[in-house]
């Protein structure tokens, strides 16, 4: 942290802690300071931030409630409603009865659908299998899950900076080319009507040659305070089509590899999204929390998903 702020003028991070049979999380931020005669210091803050988190984290699992609840009352309106015209119909047994019964059910099934795949999908995210760790090349990974989206990304420009002989890493790569495609696709939805559409592909050695990084960035429309404090938070989109639960899947998958995903601004504009992956010689680590920007937290496709990647 003090290397890169004094490479970049400032940086910043958050940190989880266990101590004492609790959690602390701290933020951290490295600035340079530039002292008389060419010489140079650090002001290194670090704050505890762990109230605030859980006041944001009850508020934010609140707002997820409040939309799960909704999404299960859009449906059960139709249902009602189809109900008391069969109810209706069976007792007066009108000429027309039979068709509207049949109408009637076919809404019913179809509302059950509905809310048979909002409960698929919530359950999701406690329910993904185990990762099955081998080695793995990173670059490789990330070619693969870009392989995913050939010919849906018209317009798109793909520019690359892979560094080439990255060390392996200890990973399931069905699963972390799943969270990568996640968020390649988010990228690319997230620059629908953007002039300017790159999406750029990056790996590299982190700096204290610990772990394996992969950066995905796209020139959208970028994140604010309030998109990054929930962007990981299952249900949450800023998006008209898909599920809310891209993202946090993602950053679910991650974690349960002991990596870490973290998302910022990007450079001129847009978003970038951080993937960090230990270096490991065998087993998963302990899994670090998922950062986020600034002071805010972080919390699969399968083939049949991969329309509702991001949201």
């Amino acid at each position: 942290m003090i290397r890169r702020g004094l490479r970049m003028g400032a940086a910043s991070t958050e940190i989880e802690l266990h101590a004492r049979g609790r959690t602390i999380h701290l933020a951290v931020t490295s600035a340079r300071l530039d002292l008389a005669h060419g010489h140079q210091g650090t002001v290194l803050v670090i704050e505890d931030m762990t109230e605030l988190l859980r006041a944001q984290r009850q508020l934010a699992w609140k707002e997820v409630a409040q939309r799960v609840a909704h999404e299960i009352k859009n449906p059960l309106t139709p249902i009602a409603l189809s109900a008391e015209r069969i109810g209706r119909h069976l007792d007066r047994r009108q000429t027309d009865s039979l068709h509207v019964i049949r109408k009637c059910s076919e809404v019913i099934l179809g509302c059950v659908g509905t809310l048979r795949t909002l409960v698929d999908q919530f359950s999701a995210l406690a329910e993904f299998p185990a990762p099955q760790p081998r080695s793995c090349d990173m670059n490789r990974v990330l070619e693969e899950a870009l392989a995913m989206f050939a010919g849906r990304l018209n317009g798109i420009t793909v520019e690359w900076d892979l560094e080439p002989d990255l060390p392996p890493v200890m990973a399931d790569p069905e699963g972390i080319r799943r969270a990568l495609a996640n968020l390649v696709d988010n990228a690319a939805e997230a620059m629908q009507g953007s002039l300017l559409r790159v999406l750029g592909l990056e790996s590299s050695l982190s700096e204290d040659g610990g772990s394996v990084e992969i950066v995905i960035s796209d020139t959208g429309h970028g994140l604010t305070d309030e998109i990054r404090e929930r962007l990981f938070l299952p249900f949450y989109s800023t998006k008209s089509r898909g599920t809310g639960l891209g993202l946090s899947i993602a950053a679910k998958i991650v974690q349960e590899h002991g990596g870490s995903l973290r998302a910022e601004s990007n450079s001129p504009k847009g978003a970038r999204f951080l993937l960090r992956l230990p270096l490991m010689e065998g087993g998963l680590a302990h899994a670090e929390p998922v950062e986020g920007v600034s002071h805010g937290t972080a919390e699969l496709p399968t083939e049949t998903a991969v329309k509702e990647l991001s949201s």
